[in-house]
């Protein structure tokens, strides 16, 4: 991430306390449980005051393939214990080792890979992992993913076929046959959205999109 980009989160982060409430005034719907495939969900709770956390999907990032899967049995990998690996013991060994991230958390769900970023052993993962489980609400789930670690046109389609009625993907580029693609501008020449935290909100409205939970 760029040194402007940490300042623009670093000056969100320390103005949201004071704005949320006026966001949520706005907002007027129900909290949305964000399965996100990485951190953006939690820069979208802290961005309306939506805390303590309602969802596990904070504070880490799943690879596309394992994230899909996840998606496709959630009920199913929701119930199931997490058990931690070595990032030596990762499919995605080589990714970790060049990312630096190899004293970071690697946790499974049965064959499904988590790496905890922002989460410093794993008993704060479990502890973390089963709190903010246990607020879920399934009347409320919004499935969100980007064009990101490892996905490919493949994860885009098996996303869009998900029987999610509230869902999105970010995607690089325009993708109108996809009905949940969204297009997030700045990476049409990349190998991947390497950055959707910063401009959380780029190419949705969020306020547009959450209230069509109340219909």
């Amino acid at each position: 991430m760029s040194l402007y980009g940490s300042l623009i989160i670093r000056l969100r982060e320390k103005t949201n306390p004071w704005l949320a409430p006026l966001r949520r005034m706005r907002m007027n719907c129900p909290i949305p449980i964000i399965i996100s495939n990485n951190c953006w969900a939690g820069h979208v709770y802290r961005y309306y005051g939506w805390l303590p956390y309602p969802t596990p999907t904070v504070g880490l990032y799943f690879f596309a393939d394992d994230y899909i899967r996840f998606l496709q049995r959630l009920e199913y990998y929701l119930q199931q214990p997490i058990r931690f690996i070595t990032w030596q013991q990762s499919k995605y060994a080589d990714t970790l080792k060049q990312r630096g991230e190899t004293e970071v958390p690697i946790g499974m769900l049965d064959d499904v890979e988590i790496v905890f970023l922002h989460y410093h052993s794993q008993q704060e993962v479990l502890q973390k992992w089963e709190r903010r489980k246990s607020r879920m609400d399934p009347r409320h789930i919004v499935v969100k993913l980007s064009e990101m670690n490892g996905c490919t046109y493949a994860h885009l389609k098996a996303f869009d076929a998900l029987p999610f009625e509230h869902k999105f993907v970010f995607t690089k580029k325009p993708h109108p046959e996809l009905h949940s693609a969204v297009y997030y501008k700045g990476y049409e020449n990349s190998q991947q959205i390497d950055n959707d935290t910063t401009y959380f909100r780029r190419g949705i409205n969020l306020r547009r999109f959450f209230l069509k939970m109340r219909e």
